[in-house]
């Protein structure tokens, strides 16, 4: 079947309308305008931004006006890896019995019902040949401009319109899904910085538990010191590991593609930036508050940091490395406004040593740790669901739409 497709221009099947050119005295009050949509309506990386409406009292055309469930694409990214520029998203409902007005940074696709399937249009347009070419047809360095004349030359893989409604109730079961996991993931995120804030957060503004003792971090840490200082040398499976802040993601060190070097280079660093099992290593430089615990006693051994990472090795008889990971996570928002540096940002090592931590008895650490791991790996459970049904869905874009499976 996939041999009768026909490849077809999407301007044979569809009409591209750019949105209407304005200027700021044409906005309005939300009582007085229509609801306007413009390029901050759509969020970085996909999806709607309710706090980018606007409000429009000028003239309009009828063609540029959209409703719930019209298709629209970005005419304009701010983006440097051009996440948005011509990608797809469908208008939600934003007020009852209202059309609204799109600006000049959007454009709206009209579909011929009888010959292309809306929904099918909207899953090739995110497809990775869709993105491809809307990107090349995109210009500007810091401000990525679609040329919108462009569009309609994009070839689109067109099977009969029966075909097309199945391709697209398959996608659209896929992508439920995926709303559903990302519904998920961002309810337990508050859950466990709700339980951030009652567990560990509210004893750093009160006296409230007296049995907490309140001490600097220097005070519950034989070390708190940051990575290597100057370059090592690289040596391809030597065995020997210098780790960057890239490496540390989702509580993990990920040794998967990080630099080796050489023994001697290893040997010479600074015995105190040498990773030991247990010990806490955070990102103190640029992205601030990236952790993980060293538990891998094999590579463990043979690891050594960059400057921009911070290397806290805790009094374990005192405090656990697992309870200082979420204490800073609890009070990582304050981290990343109180760091220093302009271009980029930098938590001084004396600013971390004067922390102020509430330090229970190990019971009742361990007590935290175990209730807000739970929530972690809820967490980490739907993520991989999430990721299965993303790569799920992207594979089978691939399959279908460069035809290399048959779709009955």
């Amino acid at each position: 079947m996939t041999q009768k497709w026909q490849q077809v221009k999407l301007g044979d099947a569809c009409t591209v309308v750019k949105g209407i050119t304005y200027k700021t005295e044409d906005y309005a009050s939300e009582s007085d305008g229509q609801i306007f949509l413009t390029l901050k309506c759509i969020a970085k990386g996909g999806g709607f931004n309710f706090n980018g409406i606007k409000y429009y009292r000028g003239k309009t055309e009828d063609d540029q006006l959209v409703q719930p469930g019209d298709l629209i694409i970005a005419n304009t990214d701010l983006t440097r890896a051009g996440d948005v520029i011509g990608a797809p998203l469908v208008v939600p409902k934003i007020r009852s019995g209202e059309r609204y007005v799109i600006s000049m940074d959007i454009s709206k696709l009209i579909t011929d019902g009888s010959v292309l399937d809306k929904d099918y249009l909207y899953h090739f347009l995110t497809s990775s040949n869709a993105r491809n070419y809307m990107q090349s047809i995109s210009n500007g360095s810091t401000v990525l401009h679609l040329k919108v004349k462009l569009v309609d030359l994009l070839k689109i893989p067109m099977p009969e319109l029966s075909v097309q409604k199945k391709v697209a109730e398959m996608l659209n079961a896929i992508e439920t899904q995926i709303h559903k996991s990302d519904q998920i993931i961002t309810k337990t995120e508050l859950l466990k910085k709700g339980l951030l804030n009652e567990l560990i957060g509210q004893y750093l503004k009160s006296d409230k538990n007296t049995k907490w003792k309140i001490s600097k971090l220097a005070e519950v840490c034989t070390l708190i010191t940051d990575g290597k200082h100057g370059d090592c040398q690289n040596e391809q499976d030597s065995g020997y590991y210098f780790i960057s802040s890239k490496d540390i993601h989702n509580g993990i060190i990920d040794y998967s593609d990080s630099r080796q070097i050489t023994r001697l280079d290893f040997e010479e660093a600074d015995k105190r930036t040498q990773l030991e099992l247990g010990d806490l290593v955070m990102t103190n430089s640029g992205t601030i508050g990236r952790m993980a615990i060293a538990h891998d006693s094999e590579k463990t051994r043979k690891t050594t940091f960059q400057k921009s990472v911070a290397i806290i090795k805790p009094k374990k008889s005192i405090v656990s490395a697992e309870y200082l990971y979420y204490y800073f996570l609890c009070i990582l928002p304050s981290l990343q406004i109180t760091s220093n540096g302009s271009a980029q940002k930098n938590l001084l090592l004396k600013d971390m040593r004067s922390l102020q931590i509430p330090v229970p008895d190990n019971q009742e650490q361990k007590r935290i740790v175990a209730i807000l791991s739970e929530i972690d790996r809820k967490i980490g459970n739907e993520n991989m669901t999430l990721e299965k049904s993303r790569n799920l869905k992207n594979g089978l874009m691939d399959d279908i739409f460069s035809m290399k499976v048959e779709v009955n």
